[in-house]
Formats: structure tokens, sequence, C-alpha cells
């Protein structure tokens, strides 16, 4: 008789053990989404938009257009800039001579851009590699090589818009030093190109979120 009371109590208290775990798991789980929607509340909604360049001759300028923020979809949190630059260059050699040759190229090229606080920001490409030729042997090569750089904007207001549809210029160029040199007889051509994508991206709290 006390053996079956025993079992009937060790039963009872794993049952209320398995109550509390349920429980604690119950507000565990409360705990974890009210985390993600206060996050959810804090981080905002962001906006992106972007200005593209093709692929164009290097030693090129242009005027980047993009929107500001519009006031009237809220609060401006922060801002960041997104710099893609892509240096490129087209190349043809020939050995004209008897011997090999070793044929050294640079290719070099900085893209400049001007905020409206005249802060300047410069990404730059240094591209700098020996080939070697066999006698009157000619190549024709294509290289690429990307670069990016993210930018966080402090002067906030120089990107706020004084309502919808107003626009931000940023003036962009892109200069390029190139050079091939052998002790052979060789024959070159090497043009340089680029691109360029620029984008801003808004985060901001919008004006439900602000009436709460």
């Amino acid at each position: 008789m006390a053996g079956f009371l025993n079992q009937n109590l060790y039963i009872i208290l794993r049952l209320k053990n398995c109550g509390r775990l349920r429980s604690h798991l119950f507000y565990g789980i409360m705990v974890i989404v009210a985390i993600f929607f206060i996050s959810g509340i804090s981080i905002g909604e962001k906006i992106e938009y972007c200005y593209d360049h093709p692929i164009s001759n290097a030693g090129w300028s242009d005027n980047a257009t993009i929107s500001k923020f519009d006031p009237e979809s809220g609060k401006l949190v922060s801002a960041k800039l997104s710099i893609i630059y892509n240096p490129s260059y087209n190349l043809k050699i020939a050995n004209q001579g008897n011997n090999s040759a070793n044929v050294t190229i640079e290719a070099n090229g900085d893209l400049s851009l001007a905020l409206p606080n005249k802060t300047v920001l410069v990404l730059s490409s240094r591209e700098n590699r020996t080939l070697q030729l066999n006698p009157l042997e000619e190549i024709s090569l294509n290289e690429s090589n990307n670069k990016s750089q993210l930018y966080a904007i402090e002067s906030l207001e120089d990107f706020i818009g004084s309502s919808s549809g107003d626009n931000i210029v940023i003036p962009i160029s892109v200069t390029t030093l190139s050079s091939i040199r052998s002790d052979e007889v060789i024959m070159t051509r090497i043009i340089p190109q680029a691109s360029a994508l620029i984008c801003i991206i808004y985060e901001y709290s919008p004006l439900e979120e602000m009436k709460l």
C-alpha cells in the first residue's frame, strides 16, 4: 500500500513540474516576442534611392541627382551613403621583337564625390602587374576591380527636403592614370573605363510610430 501511495505522489510531482516548465516556456516566449516587437519599433523604416552611372571611358564627371528625405514620411533618424566604384580597362599588347618581353602595367583610378558640407570622399583603385610575352606574341585583356564604401552622413539637414520631390545633386568624377613599360619593342593599347553606383539609405521613424 505504501508503495502505491509513493508511486502516485511521484506522478503528481512530475505533473506539477511539467506544469511549471510549460509556464516558464510560455513566459520565455512572450519575453522574446516583446523584445523583437520593441526592437522593430526602435529600428524604424528604411528607404533607398540610387543613381547609376553606366560604364564609360574613364576621365568622366557627372552629377548624381538623388531624392532628399520627405519630412512628411516621418522623422529622419540616420542616413548612409553607399558608393560602388567599378574601374576596368581593356588592354592589348603585342610583342614585336624576337625576344621574350616583360611588360609592367599600372592602372590607377580615383572616384571623387563631394558632399554638400564640402566633405570629399575618394575611392581609389591601384593595379600593378607584370606579364611575360613570348616573341611575336599578342594578348588582349579586360580587367575590372570593384571598390565599395559605406559612409555615415553626419549633416542630416542637408538631405532633408522642404517638401516631397526635392532632390540633392552630388558631383562625382573619375580620374585615371595608366602606363605600360617594357624593355622590348611592343605595341600597346589601353582603354580605361569606369562605372559608379551611388545610393542614399534613409532610416526614419514613420509618423504613425511618432504618434504612439
